[in-house]
C-alpha cells in the first residue's frame, strides 16, 4: 500500500472513530430548569376607593391604585371573595423568571367589579391588604323577577 493510501485509510478510521464517539456516546444532561415558570407576587396598594353606580340592581366597583414591584411584573389574576358582609380582594402579579428588570416600581390602576347582585340591604366592607372601605345598600339588591307568562 502506498504511503498516501495508508494515510487516507488512517484518516478515514480516525474520522469514523471521532464520529462514533460524538454521536454514539450518551452525554450527561443537567436537570432542566424551566425559565418559563413565572414568579408570582402581589401589588403595593396606595388607595382603595369604591364607586357605587346608581342603577338597579346597584353595581359596585372597587378602584385600586398602587405600584407593581418592577416594570416586568404584570397583573395576572384578581380574586374577590365574599364572607358575610366583607369582600376580600386579592391581586396577583406574575413576572418571567428570566426577566432582567431595574427595580423602579410601575404604577397601576385596576377596576374590580364586585358581585353585589341579590344582596340584602346593609353595610358591606371591602378589604385589600391594609385598606378597607365600606358601602351601604339602602334596599335589597334583588334582580327583578321575570314577568309571568299571561298567554295561558
Amino acid at each position: 500500500m502506498s504511503r498516501l493510501g495508508f494515510l487516507a485509510a488512517a484518516c478515514l478510521l480516525v474520522c469514523a472513530g471521532v464520529l462514533f464517539f460524538v454521536y454514539a456516546i450518551p452525554r450527561f444532561s443537567p436537570p432542566s430548569i424551566s425559565l418559563q415558570d413565572p414568579l408570582i407576587g402581589n401589588v403595593f396598594v396606595s388607595s382603595l376607593d369604591l364607586l357605587v353606580l346608581e342603577s338597579f340592581p346597584v353595581q359596585v366597583n372597587a378602584v385600586v391604585k398602587g405600584h407593581l414591584a418592577d416594570p416586568c411584573s404584570m397583573i395576572d389574576e384578581v380574586f374577590s371573595t365574599q364572607a358575610d358582609t366583607t369582600f376580600l380582594l386579592t391581586i396577583r402579579t406574575v413576572k418571567p423568571t428570566d426577566a432582567h428588570c431595574h427595580l423602579d416600581s410601575k404604577p397601576f390602576e385596576e377596576i374590580i367589579s364586585l358581585d353585589v347582585t341579590n344582596l340584602p340591604a346593609g353595610t358591606y366592607q371591602v378589604s385589600l391588604h391594609d385598606h378597607t372601605q365600606s358601602f351601604t345598600l339602602t334596599t335589597d339588591n334583588l334582580l327583578p323577577s321575570p314577568p309571568l307568562d299571561s298567554t295561558n
